[in-house]
């Protein structure tokens, strides 16, 4: 039974919608949606298996545009919440189980880590600020803390390094051994709100 699965991808074609960033799915930039809706010239998407799970693009775009999903169902265990039905309870705890065992030195494994792409960090918060990074002032107190929470959401969002960091127009003025500090700074201040 798919609808576990079906639940799951209208949740995250939602997510944008439920955040207010966009008020229509296939308006957010970084969304599959517009290739599920038949919207995007070049799919990269496996839109026919997402089709198949529906039956066909016009049942999927009944449901993406119909109510919104507030949250997926959770299963309580010992561990947290889990997403998922019961079936899948098992094999998250053995996951669990597997890497308690394993004592890894390995801050994260690759496979187990995701990241943002760049593009959508500085679009997020440009949105959310209604800025422009590159037309700000970072000779300013409000310029000098939204580059600091851009610098947070470059590194913890998008996993960049601070060589790579220093390398964007927004912080090429900073020496890159700075940006540490700059960094644990926006950081606590970021907490404190």
């Amino acid at each position: 039974d798919d609808s576990y699965l079906r639940l799951a991808i209208l949740y995250l074609l939602q997510n944008p919608v439920r955040a207010g960033l966009v008020s229509n799915v296939v308006e957010y930039p970084w969304s599959s949606a517009k290739e599920y809706l038949g919207k995007s010239k070049c799919p990269i998407a496996d839109i026919r298996f997402v089709h198949e799970l529906w039956g066909g693009m016009k049942v999927l775009s009944k449901e993406i545009i119909g109510e919104r999903i507030a949250e997926l169902p959770t299963i309580k265990s010992d561990h947290g919440d889990i997403l998922g039905e019961l079936e899948f309870l098992g094999q998250a705890l053995e996951k669990h189980d597997r890497r308690v065992a394993e004592k890894s030195i390995e801050k994260r494994r690759k496979e187990d880590s995701y990241f943002e792409p760049v593009g959508k960090v500085y679009w997020e918060l440009e949105k959310k600020n209604g800025v422009k990074f590159n037309k700000l002032d970072y000779g300013t107190l409000a310029g000098k803390r939204l580059r600091g929470e851009l610098l947070v959401r470059l590194k913890e969002l998008a996993g960049l390094t601070y060589r790579e960091i220093a390398q964007l127009p927004e912080f090429s003025a900073i020496k890159q051994n700075s940006l540490a500090k700059l960094y644990m700074d926006a950081r606590k201040r970021l907490a404190a709100k």
